[in-house]
């Protein structure tokens, strides 16, 4: 997949080894440019490879809403998925990547309305908007948790399905940020860009922590329970007052209390965000052979 070359298409969405060394041969030896050139100039032409034919998902470690219901929930709710698809059927529903998309549309469509009426981050939005975003992004989550486990169910797990996964997580990492900012309404500040930033780069240092470790690593405060701050965030809002945490400060203090949740993000972003910086400096090469860029230089390049 990351061997795609610019304006044609190639096997399995990509190009096979043999026709890049193909390729390779038919101009004197000259590897094709390719997005992956473009996109990972510290990668060799063998990480590349092997990032796109031998890569295994694996992850390790569970936050503490996964261990309370969430795994358990997600794993009793996938036994229910039928395994086989009917052949006259138009739209097989229950594929993997169809349950990811649509996850990812529950969230976007009414994070999206609610982003579109906060008029720059500083008015309440229609108090069903946040409702529908809660229940969007609870929507997400699920079928975020079912997609794997039925893709092993059917055999159908592939390193473009990761790919596409992890594709909409990033997606809905940016849209829930955005519309969690128009929930407290605050504007155009330093602190709402602050909260966009540092959640994005935990997001990637997560992903570039997987490359060198060979793991993706879930900590006991995570992804799960950023997302059910988002379900709260929105139902209280619904539910109490749009501009609940707009309209006084935080009890005995003169802080608004549009803080708290921007401290919340910006801290345990950096919190992830230095865990994995460490875990990628000191395991380098121990799960991954292959990995032999600079991890410094791949941070950097990420991270603009």
């Amino acid at each position: 997949f990351f061997n795609l070359e610019i304006g044609r298409g190639g096997k399995r969405g990509g190009l096979h080894k043999r026709d890049l060394a193909n390729t390779a041969r038919l101009q004197g030896g000259k590897q094709p440019f390719t997005m992956s050139a473009l996109l990972f100039p510290f990668l060799s032409q063998k990480e590349l490879e092997t990032m796109a034919f031998d890569h295994k998902y694996s992850s390790t470690g569970a936050s503490i809403i996964d261990m309370l219901f969430l795994k358990r929930f997600s794993t009793w709710l996938a036994t229910k998925l039928p395994l086989n698809h009917s052949p006259k059927a138009a739209f097989h529903w229950t594929a993997p990547n169809t349950m990811t998309f649509v996850g990812l549309l529950c969230m976007v469509v009414p994070s999206s309305v609610v982003m579109f009426t906060s008029n720059n981050l500083l008015s309440p939005s229609p108090p069903v908007a946040y409702l529908a975003t809660a229940m969007g992004i609870f929507a997400y989550q699920i079928l975020d948790e079912l997609d794997g486990k039925q893709a092993r169910r059917t055999n159908s797990s592939s390193s473009l399905g990761e790919l596409f996964d992890h594709g909409c997580d990033a997606v809905s990492t940016f849209v829930t940020v955005g519309a969690c900012l128009c929930v407290c309404q605050t504007g155009y500040t330093v602190g709402a860009f602050g909260a966009y930033i540092s959640s994005l780069m935990a997001f990637q240092g997560a992903h570039i922590q997987t490359y060198y470790k060979g793991q993706l690593f879930f900590g006991l405060v995570d992804v799960a329970e950023a997302q059910w701050s988002g379900i709260l965030m929105n139902l209280v809002c619904f539910s109490l007052d749009p501009n609940f945490f707009s309209a006084a400060p935080i009890p005995g203090t003169s802080l608004p209390r549009q803080i708290v949740p921007i401290a919340f993000v910006i801290g345990g972003s950096s919190v992830a965000l230095a865990r994995n910086l460490f875990v990628t400096a000191v395991a380098r090469g121990d799960n991954v052979p292959h990995a032999k860029s600079p991890p410094l230089a791949v941070w950097a390049q990420w991270s603009a």
